[in-house]
Parts: structure tokens; C-alpha cells; sequence
């Protein structure tokens, strides 16, 4: 096991992108502001806020103006919300200072799938041809040519073997695999 001290020096620097707090839907223990608080106070380099329900680059702004010294970041997720494969929602919340963006989570048909099956929840990525969307395409561009971040949300793994090789395509250089 680590001793605290280790632990201190893994930590230090660190990025956490992925971070829910709140406001949000589900409940969270700790706003964003307290997160941001306590990743500093842990000598993290910075935090990237998540939220199913849209955009967190406006919060992250608002939190940076709250808490010094330490980065803190957001993102946009791709879930109905927003719209869904939303390329003005993309670039709003690139201008709004968005380092990631997520593809459908909550609405991805794997997730519904998995949890409440009422397909009318599903945000849809290919089309009855199972071709990835055009709005894809357009999303994707923008990912490289701002050089963010993209994550394949809660996609299944036949749909992320064909997402991230058209994103890759197009020049997108950062991307995981998220959940």
C-alpha cells in the first residue's frame, strides 16, 4: 500500500478529466467549486467538468474566478439536451473555452439499451444505412481544428471501431475511450 506521501507525489500535477459535481440531475457530494478547491489543495495541475445534461464550459469559467490556482476546464456532451450531433452546441462551447467533448452518454443507444430501453432517449450517430451522421464529420473538424479533446462516451465497441477512425481521419489527435 502507498504511503500518504507517495500518494502526494502520484497526484501532484495531475489532471482529472472527468469530474461530475454539482449542480446537476443526479446527485453529487461536492459542488464544482469544491471539487476545484480540493483538487488544488491536493496540488492536482487542474480538473475537466462532466455533466450528462450539457455544457460545463461556462461553469469552469466561473469557477476559475472562484478558485485560484489550479486549471480548471469543461466540456460539452452530446446527449438530447443539446440537441444531440449538435455542431452549433460544439462550437459555442469551443468559444466558451471547451477542452473535451463528449459523445452521447446517457442517450447513447448502448446506454439506453442498457438501463430504461425506451429508444425515443437514443441520440442517433449512424443512419438507417448504419452510415456515421454527416454531423459527425463536422463535430469531428471542429475537435481537431480547436486540438480538444474527444471521448466516445457510452458508445458500444463496434461503434467506437468505426467513430474514432473517421475522427482520426479527419485530425483528431486526442480521444479516449470513456464510460
Amino acid at each position: 500500500m502507498m504511503e500518504s506521501k507517495e500518494l502526494d507525489k502520484v497526484v501532484e500535477g495531475s489532471f482529472d478529466i472527468h469530474v461530475h459535481g454539482s449542480p446537476d440531475i443526479t446527485p453529487r457530494k461536492m459542488t464544482d467549486i469544491e471539487i476545484a478547491k480540493s483538487a488544488r489543495d491536493a496540488h492536482m495541475g487542474g480538473i475537466l467538468l462532466k455533466c450528462h445534461y450539457g455544457s460545463t464550459a461556462e461553469r469552469a469559467a466561473l469557477v476559475k474566478e472562484c478558485v485560484h490556482g489550479i486549471e480548471v476546464f469543461g466540456g460539452l456532451t452530446l446527449n438530447q439536451m443539446v440537441g444531440g450531433l449538435n455542431p452549433v452546441a460544439v462550437e459555442t462551447a469551443i468559444k466558451l473555452g471547451a477542452k473535451e467533448i463528449w459523445l452521447p452518454t446517457i442517450n447513447a443507444k448502448n446506454h439506453v439499451l442498457q438501463t430504461s430501453k425506451d429508444m425515443s432517449k437514443v441520440v442517433a450517430i449512424f443512419d438507417e444505412f448504419n452510415k456515421p451522421l454527416p454531423a459527425l464529420n463536422i463535430i469531428f473538424e471542429m475537435i481537431a481544428a480547436h486540438d480538444i479533446i474527444l471521448a466516445t462516451g457510452h458508445l458500444n465497441v463496434e461503434e467506437i471501431l468505426v467513430i474514432v477512425p473517421l475522427a482520426k481521419k479527419v485530425g483528431v489527435k486526442n480521444y479516449y475511450y470513456s464510460s
